[in-house]
């Protein structure tokens, strides 16, 4: 069940990835990140009972991964304005390496024969279409956004440690609301202190 449900999120963070590149054909990265956090955290917001159960010990733990979070999403907001859609998915991939090291030297998780295949195929295959120098058949990508990829790969690894940890004492209905929350703070934050412009006609 647990192999669906993640195979699942692979499937809908492609469709998340294709209507977010759409989303920012007329508006800004920032925009876009402002209105899709806030939005998430509507959804969440009917668990706020639940979320205020919380050990507030642990609320420091969720800022930090909603800090870590911020600067992912900004990263990958800002490359897969710029890059295909179809290149940005691969290069995602890298975040499974820098899981998969995070959870052997962090969690003490065994590194198996079927990990390090893995491993092994998934790095292949970014070496391989970083070889190629275009993305996917298109113009070439420019080292800068391949960077912000990485960086956010290595951003949203970060933070699947966390929640591993987190949910070990809050559940996911607590956890999703804070970070929401924080993320939604640190967002309209970044905007006001850049003044950045909203144009309501198109967002």
């Amino acid at each position: 069940m647990w192999i669906g449900l993640v195979c699942l999120y692979g499937v809908l963070k492609g469709v998340r990835d294709i209507i977010k590149k759409k989303a920012m054909e007329k508006n800004s990265a920032m925009e876009v990140l402002f209105f899709y956090t806030f939005i998430s955290f509507l959804f969440v917001t009917p668990s706020v009972k639940n979320a205020l159960s919380i050990d507030f010990h642990y609320i420091g733990f969720v800022m930090i991964k909603s800090a870590i979070i911020f600067i992912a999403w900004i990263c990958s907001f800002k490359a897969i304005k710029k890059l295909p859609i179809g290149f940005y998915g691969i290069m995602d991939m890298s975040r499974v390496i820098f899981a998969t090291v995070l959870g052997v030297t962090v969690l003490g998780e065994v590194m198996t024969g079927h990990k390090i295949a893995g491993m092994a195929l998934v790095l292949v295959g970014l070496l391989f279409v970083n070889a190629k120098g275009k993305g996917l058949g298109e113009e070439k990508a420019k080292p800068i956004y391949i960077v912000l990829v990485l960086i956010s790969c290595l951003c949203n690894a970060v933070s699947e440690l966390l929640d591993k940890m987190l949910m070990q004492s809050m559940n996911s209905g607590q956890l999703q609301f804070w970070y929401m929350f924080f993320m939604v703070i640190l967002y309209l934050g970044y905007m006001i202190v850049t003044k950045t412009k909203i144009d309501f006609r198109t967002i």
